[in-house]
């Protein structure tokens, strides 16, 4: 008996392979442009081309004839006659669009980027594809004379397609390749109808003014209508509330390094280019150089599905990647989903399971990503082995595809990274890329909310100028949690001559996790300010008495807030309220303890990382880990112990510790718990309400 043949199977065509290897195969139907094109030189094109079986391919161009060529391009591959006509109806409800001849559209399209090539500028990167739905340019096309430029100078618009940083970039391309003077500028965005009426060109003052609505206002002026605004921004009306977000905007600009932040900026971009940034599901993003050893059909449908679902379902989203799991272990893709889910449910148990797949899959991008980030916020920041630019070739080296989920992540790692050195300009080149690099919407909604929070804890925290602070306000900021902050205690030429600490603050004796905050503190503050801040930043309730020495309980000499029934008879004690942070931290490394509950005996560990030289109004809460322990119960060998108990329903005392916490019947307690952004919110109540 002969053996069963299998049958070939013919390998389908990607919609890209197809259109670059048959799409001028298939005869051109129609061509339609936008009437006036020829006017404001900027045409909208769409050459479309039939399929046998009636169906269409379509090419859709933006050429911009003043400038830079091929602004965008897209198609749409084999769609139906009725999604045609609603792709025609779309383009009828935003301009006037008539049939035109082939010959013409050509010809538009390849002096638009003949154009733009002669001053630097490159075809939107889809014009890769789009280019194949287009006959191939050659001597066969009829020559038509296209006017580029306006009199004879490239003409640049800037429209909705640019933002501000690459709106900088063109024109900065144009002083290059064109020189001063040989080139025209207009920003519609920023200038009234008139100016365009009148046909006036804006010069480099004018259009700087354009980008910035404060940008009359002195800094300090900013400051303090930034401060009163802050404090009201529960009643602020949504007009005010934009107006807000300007005034950051503005505030933010004071301190931004635009070039550098171009550099980035285009650096990253120039590197994204050389890979097609894609949705499409390939086996290199779901294994990357692991191979599966098994049909990878059904992952290759399920992961974008559990992708999308991740925080509306997560328990049945769990379930099925468990179930996945099983049927396919070792499975890179879904081992990152799974630590996606454990990031927001169990984060303990999401570091374990992270360092166990990092060392499965040490060369699978997501995972490598994701430890990264767990680097960063981890209590040592370490130093950089990549540079912002080069991020994509270290992750992705060797690919041609990086998916949208992978850029999303790079892209959060290179946030986390850029919050955790404080740099602002990396942060706005981010805000821009994630504009640019075709993310899913609700991913860039929460790298704009991450972008928001890094913004606004600058201006919080990095402000240089000790105007903003009205020494004649004899407010206090009353705390029942934390105590009293006088704004007037502050002497106006020690914050103008002061720096910066950078401190990081540890628990001793707790671990698994570990509890720590990072945190930066003008120099000029006192020790019972700082005494306040560490009360705040960890969560204390400023019920017990504390001290600041070298060497703990044994030091000679202690920093304390003195009652008059204190008696540390062989100890010299100093108030706190009358020493700076100034006079007794020198070095970066520099060590003292702090002790709060002298029963307790909570002995924290300060370490002095980095000493700036920017003077700062107010402290900032950085990054930490662990939740701080509860008053009380019995310093860092109680609560160790109390871990162990609460981590055992069995526990003959786990009921009473539950009584305890007043813990729910359901309620865990979980030592891992750190919210940043509600501590942060919670010191600058304290530090900036008054």
């Amino acid at each position: 008996m002969s053996k069963n043949k299998k049958a070939k199977v013919i390998p389908m065509l990607s919609p890209e392979n197809y259109i670059k290897q048959k799409a001028r195969t298939l005869p051109i139907h129609e061509c339609w442009i936008n009437t006036g094109w020829d006017e404001d030189k900027l045409a909208n094109i769409i050459v479309t081309r039939k399929h046998t079986n009636g169906n269409f391919t379509i090419g859709a161009y933006l050429v911009d004839l003043n400038c830079l060529g091929i602004k965008d391009a897209q198609y749409f591959f084999n769609i139906s006659s009725s999604d045609y006509r609603d792709i025609l109806d779309y383009n009828r409800g935003n301009f006037d669009i008539e049939p035109a001849e082939y010959t013409l559209v050509h010809n538009i399209v390849y002096a638009g980027v003949e154009y733009a090539e002669d001053y630097g500028f490159k075809p939107h990167k889809e014009f890769a594809i789009t280019q194949y739905i287009l006959e191939e340019d050659t001597d066969d096309i009829k020559l038509m004379e296209i006017e580029c430029g306006h009199n004879g100078k490239p003409f640049y618009i800037r429209g909705p397609l640019e933002n501000e940083v690459r709106a900088r970039q063109i024109v900065a391309q144009l002083e290059k390749t064109a020189g001063p003077g040989n080139y025209n500028f207009i920003d519609e965005i920023a200038t009234d109808d008139n100016d365009w009426d009148d046909g006036e060109f804006l010069g480099d003052e004018d259009r700087e003014d354009g980008f910035d609505r404060f940008d009359k206002m002195k800094l300090e002026e900013k400051l303090k209508l930034y401060i009163r605004q802050l404090n009201n921004i529960e009643k602020l009306s949504d007009e005010e509330k934009d107006n807000f977000s300007d005034l950051s905007e503005s505030i933010i600009n004071e301190y931004l390094d635009h070039d550098k932040s171009d550099d980035l900026y285009s650096g990253f971009l120039d590197e994204a280019d050389k890979f097609e940034i894609t949705d499409e599901i390939t086996d290199e993003f779901l294994f990357g150089c692991y191979p599966p050893e098994f049909d990878p059909s059904e992952i290759r449908m399920e992961f974008p599905r559990l992708y999308g679902q991740l925080f509306v379902d997560t328990k049945e989203v769990e379930a099925k990647i468990k179930k996945l799991q099983k049927k396919y272990p070792k499975t890179p893709s879904l081992c990152f989903l799974e630590l996606i889910v454990l990031r927001t449910t169990n984060f303990q148990k999401y570091e374990k399971t992270l360092s166990a797949y990092a060392e499965i899959f040490p060369e699978y991008s997501l995972i490598k990503i994701l430890k990264q980030i767990s680097v960063f916020t981890s209590e040592d920041l370490p130093s950089i082995n990549f540079s912002f630019e080069k991020a994509i070739e270290h992750f992705f080296s060797g690919r041609r595809f990086i998916n949208n989920i992978e850029m999303f992540n790079l892209l959060m790692l290179l946030m986390f990274r850029a919050v955790a050195y404080m740099n602002l300009e990396e942060i706005d080149a981010i805000e821009y890329l994630s504009e640019d690099l075709g993310l899913f919407e609700d991913d860039e909604e929460v790298l704009a909310k991450l972008i928001t929070v890094a913004k606004l804890n600058f201006i919080s925290s990095l402000i240089d100028n000790t105007d903003a602070v009205d020494n004649d306000n004899e407010e206090l900021i009353n705390n029942e949690d934390v105590g009293y902050i006088r704004k007037q205690d502050f002497d106006k030429n020690d914050v103008k001559n002061s720096q910066t600490f950078q401190f990081k603050i540890q628990i001793k004796g707790i671990n698994k996790p570990s509890v720590w905050r990072r945190v930066t503190v003008p120099s000029y503050y006192t020790f019972l300010h700082f005494h306040y801040l560490i009360q705040a930043a960890f969560e204390w309730t400023n019920s017990h008495l504390f001290q600041f020495s070298e060497e703990g309980f044994s030091s000679d000499t202690i920093i304390t807030q003195m009652y008059d029934d204190m008696d540390f008879s062989n100890q010299k004690q100093i108030e706190a309220g009358d020493i700076k942070l100034s006079e007794v931290f020198k070095t970066e490394k520099q060590e003292l303890i702090y002790i709060y509950d002298l029963g307790d005996s909570w002995e924290h560990i300060i370490t002095l990382e980095k000493i700036t030289s920017e003077a700062t109004m107010y402290p900032r809460l950085l990054s930490g880990k662990g939740q701080c322990p509860p008053e009380d119960c019995g310093g860092s060998w109680g609560y160790e112990s109390m871990k162990e108990i609460l981590a055992d329903r069995k526990h003959p005392e786990y009921e009473s510790y539950v009584e305890w916490l007043g813990l729910s019947k359901n309620e865990i307690w979980d030592p891992a718990t750190f919210n940043l952004i509600e501590r942060q919110k919670n010191i600058t109540k304290i530090f900036q309400e008054a």
